[in-house]
């Protein structure tokens, strides 16, 4: 009787873990303009031509240029993003 209880504890922490990689917003790969990603104001990963990513908190339109906001350590940081430089 114990050795089928393990094997449901087992099989429950693997649902639980698929579950919650489901919900991840990394892992959700659906493409979106600068534009979109302003009026969503939600987690996005942009990925420049160099191949280099960066995660941001939201993107925002400020006077001409986009900026990504990102959170390091406590500080707010705006990155500017040019419309060309992204994939």
């Amino acid at each position: 009787m114990s050795t089928i209880r393990t094997y449901i504890e087992h099989l429950v922490l693997i649902f639980i873990t698929l579950i919650l990689l489901q919900s991840c917003v990394v892992y959700q790969k659906n493409s979106v303009s600068l534009e979109a990603a302003v009026l969503q104001e939600l987690k996005s990963k942009v990925e420049m031509k160099t191949k280099e990513t960066y995660k941001f908190q939201r993107i925002v339109f400020e006077d001409d240029p986009f900026y990504g906001i990102q959170d390091i350590i406590g500080e707010k940081i705006k990155r500017p993003l040019q419309a060309n430089n992204l994939t």
